[in-house]
């Protein structure tokens, strides 16, 4: 389990950059500091889920799983 939770700190790394929305999601999971870092992957994911959901991004949380599954099919 560790090796795809480093995974998908390393995908969302790769965000960082992105002028773009997915950037900016990825940016703002990195300052919060109540984000499961040490958790499972599922377990990231749903706090994504959770937070994007009440925060009204979730249209973009839905876009980074769509780019994360790509890489890892």
């Amino acid at each position: 389990m560790k090796n795809t939770k480093n995974k998908f700190i390393r995908f969302i790394k790769s965000l960082v950059r992105l002028d773009a929305p997915l950037g900016d999601l990825a940016r703002d999971i990195f300052r919060d500091i109540n984000f499961p870092m040490q958790k499972s992957e599922q377990d990231m994911i749903s706090y994504l889920s959770f937070k994007t959901s009440i925060g009204g991004t979730n249209d973009f949380f839905e876009e980074l799983m769509d780019e994360y599954k790509k890489i890892n099919i």
